[in-house]
């Protein structure tokens, strides 16, 4: 009796266990669990995964936790939106509006990849606008509204990254000029670079504290000479585009040969059929080979 007692004993406890624990997010991949229990670690928030039976995992929190852990992976954007998908056109010649789009989209969805991978960056978004172009020469079409670019920023207290050097990676990566891209940071206040100078010559160096016994020294670097993402040669925008939009270009082209090469069979078509007429046997009635045979015996007998 004593040992049936220890045994529900003990089955009661685990049962209570288990129901002090609530599952918050369910379907993961094992490096999403990961990931997620580590932020929630750094939140302070004990947290387990658990297999599930179709091969996804879930996290579970202690119920007293589940809110504030639900606001902790809130506030590190992990339930932001994908983003949309763009649709294949259904035509098998898109049109050059909807090539662009697509080409504005794709540009867009590797630089925000690019950008999420900086530390401190929570989420990102960036929108294009690239003007219609020429499809010979790939020229901007239209001048009032030139190719800029918008970029937002969520982030933590992590980030260090520049605007300039933002901008530098936009600019490398879409062709448009810096003085034309926009960019946002939405967080708390950034911590400021830290740029470790190496010893060269003619560069001033100052102690921190002449008084203290630190050997430890600050080198006095000048702006130009720091490590920047900064562009440093001018991008030239329509180099760019001819090169990467060259496909606008060759579907036109493709259209003009497919009609010579039509208007060319059609022609030689019509030249065969018009000298197969004039080669076609003159056909003569049994009058007129009569007549002809009277006239000849006339001439003979003259």
């Amino acid at each position: 009796m004593k040992v049936f007692n220890k045994v529900a004993l003990i089955v009661l406890l685990i049962a209570g266990i288990a129901g002090c624990k609530e599952q918050i997010l369910h379907d993961l991949t094992e490096s999403d669990s990961n990931r997620l229990i580590t932020r929630l670690h750094q939140a302070g928030i004990l947290a387990e995964k658990t297999k599930q039976n179709d091969g996804g995992w879930s996290i579970a929190v202690a119920k007293s936790d589940a809110i504030e852990a639900l606001s902790a992976l809130s506030h590190a954007r992990v339930f932001r939106k994908q983003r949309a998908e763009v649709p294949e056109s259904s035509s098998m010649l898109p049109s050059r509006d909807a090539q662009r789009f697509q080409f504005e989209r794709a540009i867009a969805g590797e630089l925000e990849l690019t950008l999420s991978a900086l530390a401190g960056v929570l989420e990102t978004r960036v929108h294009l606008h690239l003007p219609p172009t020429d499809p010979l020469f790939g020229r901007e079409l239209t001048s009032e509204y030139p190719s800029s670019a918008s970029v937002l920023l969520i982030t933590d207290s992590e980030f260090s990254t520049s605007e300039s050097g933002i901008k530098g990676l936009v600019a490398g990566g879409s062709g448009i000029a810096e003085e034309r891209i926009s960019v946002l940071v939405s967080g708390p206040q950034r911590k400021e670079p830290i740029v470790i100078a190496p010893q060269v010559e003619g560069v001033e160096h100052s102690h921190n504290n002449e008084n203290s016994d630190s050997k430890i020294d600050m080198a006095v670097v000048p702006p130009r000479s720091a490590t920047s993402f900064a562009v440093e040669e001018p991008i030239v925008l329509e180099d760019y585009q001819f090169e990467k939009r060259s496909s606008e270009a060759a579907w036109p082209l493709l259209l003009l040969a497919a009609f010579l090469l039509l208007a060319g069979g059609v022609a030689i078509w019509m030249t065969r059929k018009v000298g197969k007429g004039r080669k076609r046997k003159i056909v003569r009635s049994p009058r007129f080979e009569s007549q002809l045979e009277g006239l000849s015996l006339t001439d003979e007998a003259a």
